[in-house]
C-alpha cells in the first residue's frame, strides 16, 4: 500500500510504502489503524481531499452506451462477487468512453471512507488506461504493448492507432507466468512477439530475474516513464522512471 502526499502546486512532498500481509483484507481496519498511529502525516490528512486507488483483476469494461448504474451488478462476474462482503463501484474511463466496474472489499471501503471525509475512489486500471491512452496520443501512433507489474498482479494493454485493442489483468507467481501472458496476448492478436516492443512499468528492475528472463525471449523490452503530471524531484529524483507509474498517474 502506497501513499503520495501533494501540495496545491502538485509538488510531491512525501511518499509512504507499507507492505501488507497476504491476508490483510479481513484485518484491514486494525492494520490501517496501526499505520495511522505510527504515521502522523497520514493521520493529519483527514481534513484533505484523498483519492484511494485499489486493484481488482476481475474488473469489467463496459461501453458508455450499455452502462446503467442501477444494473451495475449485471456487469460484474457474479461468481467473484459477494454482496455482503463487497462494494461494487464504477469509474468512467474518459479516454476510451467506457465505464470500469470493479469490486472493493467492504471492510476496506468502510474503513477508508470513515477515515477521510473528502474521499474519492478509483480503480487502478482506470488510472492506468487513462494514462497510457493519453501518452499514446502524444506519440507516433505506432502499436504499443504495455505491461504494468504489481505485487503478483500484472496488467497488459495493447494500443493500436491510439485505441485500446486489448486489456486484461493476470495473477502470476513466477517470471515464466509473466512471459506466458505476454506471449499469449501477442498470439491472440497475430503479433510476432520477437519483433514487437514491450513497454514495462511498475515493480520490475533491470537487474532482476524477471526482466533478465523476459529480455531473452522478448528482445525489444524497454522501460516506460512516469507521467509528468506532478513535480517529483524531492522524492523520486534518483528513482528509475518506470517505478510507481500507476501511483503518479492518479
Amino acid at each position: 500500500m502506497s501513499f503520495l502526499l501533494l501540495n496545491r502546486q502538485n509538488e510531491a512532498l512525501v511518499m509512504r510504502i507499507y507492505q501488507l500481509p497476504e491476508s490483510f483484507e479481513s484485518n484491514f481496519p486494525e492494520i490501517f489503524e496501526q499505520i495511522l498511529e505510527k504515521d502522523s502525516i497520514l493521520e493529519n490528512c483527514k481534513a484533505s481531499p484523498v483519492t484511494f486507488v485499489s486493484s481488482d483483476m476481475n474488473h469489467s469494461l463496459v461501453p458508455d452506451s450499455f452502462f446503467d448504474n442501477n444494473e451495475i451488478s449485471s456487469f460484474y462476474m457474479k461468481d467473484q462477487f459477494d454482496a455482503d462482503q463487497s462494494k461494487l463501484m464504477a469509474d468512467h474511463v474518459d479516454t476510451i468512453n467506457h465505464y470500469n466496474v470493479y469490486n472493493l472489499p467492504i471492510r476496506i471501503w468502510q474503513t477508508i471512507k470513515n477515515c477521510y471525509p473528502q474521499l474519492s475512489f478509483k480503480c487502478n486500471s482506470t488510472v492506468m488506461l487513462d494514462q497510457i491512452i493519453t501518452s499514446a496520443a502524444k506519440g507516433s501512433g505506432k502499436r504499443q504493448i504495455m505491461c504494468n507489474i504489481g505485487q503478483k498482479l500484472m496488467e497488459i494493454s495493447i494500443i493500436e492507432n491510439n485505441n485500446l485493442s486489448f486489456h486484461n489483468s493476470f495473477r502470476f507467481t513466477t517470471p515464466e507466468d509473466c512471459l506466458y501472458y505476454l506471449v499469449n496476448a501477442c498470439t491472440q492478436h497475430n503479433l510476432n512477439y520477437s519483433k514487437e516492443e514491450f513497454v514495462l512499468t511498475g515493480n520490475i528492475y533491470e537487474s532482476g530475474g524477471l526482466f533478465q528472463m523476459l529480455k531473452i525471449y522478448l528482445p525489444n523490452v524497454v522501460f516506460g516513464e512516469r507521467s509528468g503530471k506532478y513535480n517529483l524531484d524531492k522524492i523520486l529524483s534518483n528513482s528509475p522512471k518506470h517505478l510507481h507509474y500507476d501511483l503518479v498517474a492518479i
